[in-house]
């Protein structure tokens, strides 16, 4: 954990960009599930409209 504070202070930039792109890779995991919770998972698609005749 001393190697996480030390880069923290040296390179604050990298580390929170590895902290970023981390959660970055979690949320296509994460998200599914709550939207499903919620009621916004498997919503049917709308139907096209009809085409415009000339």
């Amino acid at each position: 954990m001393s190697w996480f504070r030390t880069m923290m202070h040296q390179e604050p930039i990298i580390m929170w960009s590895f902290i970023i792109g981390g959660m970055g890779l979690a949320m296509p995991i994460v998200v599914p599930p709550i939207r499903e919770a919620m009621g916004y998972g498997n919503q049917p698609t709308p139907k096209a409209p009809p085409p415009v005749s000339k």
